[in-house]
């Protein structure tokens, strides 16, 4: 682990988001002396802030351990390789008491990485067209389900939010926040809702054909039932977009 690669990274990082280091401080709960000593390579931060760090930087635990710009698997690997080596280096020196601290300081990070990679999801872009397809899909299903659709110029109006498009082999999982409303002209054509709803869902394609659409649970197991639909990058945006 070289403290002085990871402190130019970040300083890299805090000035490409235009952040002052007291900025920055701040956003941590830390004193801005602990900012330059990471700067300059004299510390390293405390494990206890470094996912909210990355966070904020925009990095990951890996690049920041590694000091360099690279999300690859290799990269990974070359972090847990550089935080057992420096648990090593320091071992040496080092008594009981800090050695045990040092192997604890290990496993959380090892234990960070393999969470990261596990939560990360593989989303793609060529494949917008899903989110009209899956709104064609409500349509048509309004139409023929709704009692109301034989009434005088019956329709639906859709809109929607895209949160992403995951891809997994064969398979594409569409996530999405819906509004939908339909309506009808009464007589003297005023215009009469007859139902709508917003919601998140997650529309699964096989091979670019539309499997099932799954929508959360109402209630007490709506917020569980949203981190169980949507991958945990994408549920806290659900979530969000909800609030």
């Amino acid at each position: 682990m070289d403290k002085e690669k990871s402190g130019l990274l970040i300083k890299n990082a805090r000035t490409k988001k235009k952040y002052t280091q007291q900025q920055l401080a701040d956003k941590l709960f830390v004193d801005v002396t602990s900012v330059s000593k990471w700067e300059r390579g004299l510390s390293f931060p405390d494990v206890s802030i470094i996912k909210n760090l990355c966070n904020e930087l925009d990095l990951s635990i890996e690049e920041l351990i590694n000091g360099e710009l690279d999300k690859s698997d290799e990269a990974r690997e070359k972090a847990i390789i550089n935080t057992i080596k420096e648990k090593n280096k320091i071992k040496k020196s080092s008594n009981k008491i800090i050695t045990v601290l040092l192997i604890s300081f290990v496993l959380i990070i090892i234990c960070i990485i393999l969470f990261n990679r596990k939560s990360s999801i593989n989303l793609v872009d060529d494949s917008d067209d899903l989110y009209e397809i899956t709104i064609n899909y409500l349509r048509d299903e309004e139409f023929n389900k709704n009692p109301d659709a034989s009434l005088k110029d019956f329709n639906v109006f859709y809109s929607y939010h895209g949160f992403g498009i995951e891809k997994n082999n064969d398979y594409k999982y569409v996530y999405m926040w819906i509004y939908s409303q339909s309506y009808y002209l009464e007589e003297g054509d005023s215009l009469a809702i007859s139902g709508g709803s917003s919601m998140p869902i997650k529309a699964t394609f096989k091979n670019h054909e539309l499997v099932k659409i799954d929508t959360p649970s109402s209630g007490g197991k709506y917020i569980s039932s949203i981190k169980e639909l949507f991958p945990s990058v994408i549920a806290s945006q659900v979530l969000n977009f909800d609030n």
